[in-house]
């Protein structure tokens, strides 16, 4: 059944916030010189990325996770309910981060509490913890959205993006782990959890992208995403290949949009800091809705805002050189409003409708897919 009041409440806050917005973007493209409350948020963000654990199981070549200075951590419930109990009903809660969520045992409880609290709820995966244990666990706690990580329907390419992993990281083990969680969702349980399947395009993904997609188009997947190779602070191992060149600096819609809460507890700026380089605040000692607008919140939001370089160099951050606001991204305030708004705001209703029907051979495809591959799960 459609939640009326979930999906209105959900088009309430995205429209305050494209409001909002499309003002940063007219004041920046007019030259103004605004005040300094212009750089405080009314609301919370949109977005709210929080890292229930940054422990991870696989090696992603194009990954900031190695060069990561933080401690390995994993976020409490409790710590969980502090940072979401703030957020308000309609905003998107996605559980990611620099590690994998599911290796936080507390994860499904976290994604159960926040459903309760009125959010729409997502979760990236690199799918490889699907046991079918967790797997029912997930599904019960009712995420609107599940994103899995998965490069190629092509075991080279695989293993040139994740570095060989083995055993109930590999290929076939990874593969036929989310071909018996989509299963086990489509058939069985039947709750609409829209399910994404998302790549990187690399060189090597971009050579088998056609046979990917194929591959997940004839299957009652929602949709398949491929993703622009990002620079990720300038801190992954393949950051020179996401270099933005001479492109004009332009204004990032990250600071404006979302905020991160890391598995410690401390909070930054942008999404992509793997390292917590900037931390704006900690939500054991502060409630989010004063963290996105404390002075160290306010201050980045307007060096982006009036460029200041000396400014970022002296926290760490490579904005000049990140390329999130760049053309191929469109993660910047003007492309954000004019591109992936948009859809993200189609997929956010989508996501809450909860309702898609699949055609009776996706569904027949997809119990052959996963009967084949199940001889790979002993045990899994």
């Amino acid at each position: 059944m459609i939640d009326k009041a979930k999906i209105q409440a959900a088009m309430q806050y995205y429209g305050k916030a494209y409001v909002a917005l499309a003002d940063v973007a007219s004041a920046w493209e007019r030259g103004e010189k605004p005040a300094d409350a212009f750089f405080t948020l009314k609301n919370l963000p949109v977005r709210v990325f929080v890292e229930p654990t940054n422990r991870c199981n696989k090696r992603c070549v194009y990954c900031a996770r190695p060069n990561m200075t933080r401690q390995s951590a994993s976020l409490t419930l409790d710590d969980f309910k502090r940072a979401v109990d703030d957020i308000a009903a309609g905003a998107f809660l996605q559980c990611t981060g620099n590690g994998e969520p599911l290796l936080n045992p507390d994860t499904p409880a976290m994604i159960a509490h926040a459903r309760q609290k009125g959010l729409l709820v997502g979760i990236i995966t690199n799918g490889t913890r699907l046991t079918a244990k967790l797997s029912r666990a997930l599904i019960e706690a009712g995420p609107h959205q599940v994103q899995i990580s998965f490069d190629a329907v092509d075991r080279d390419v695989f293993n040139a993006s994740y570095n060989s992993p083995r055993g109930g990281c590999s290929y076939e083990a990874t593969l036929s782990k989310i071909l018996r969680f989509l299963d086990m969702e489509r058939r069985e349980f039947r709750k609409g959890i829209f399910v994404s399947i998302a790549s990187v395009l690399t060189d090597a993904v971009r050579s088998v992208r056609e046979t990917s997609r194929a591959y997940w188009e004839r299957l009652p997947v929602d949709n398949y995403f491929e993703a622009p190779l990002l620079s990720l602070q300038t801190d992954s191992g393949t950051a020179h290949l996401a270099r933005t060149g001479e492109e004009p600096w332009k204004l990032c819609s990250n600071p404006w949009k979302a905020v991160k809460v890391n598995a410690d507890g401390t909070v930054n700026p942008c999404v992509h800091d793997f390292s917590s380089k900037y931390v704006i605040g900690d939500i054991k000692q502060q409630p989010l809705r004063e963290i996105v607008n404390s002075p160290a919140a306010v201050a980045l939001r307007k060096a982006l805002y009036y460029q200041d370089i000396d400014f970022f160099k002296a926290i760490g951050y490579n904005c000049q050189d990140c390329n999130v606001w760049s053309q191929a991204t469109g993660h910047d305030v003007r492309g954000y409003l004019d591109g992936s708004f948009p859809v993200t705001y189609g997929l956010i209703v989508s996501q809450l409708a909860g309702c898609a029907s699949y055609a009776p051979e996706k569904m027949e495809n997809l119990r052959r897919a996963a009967s084949e591959a199940s001889g790979a799960l002993s045990g899994m």
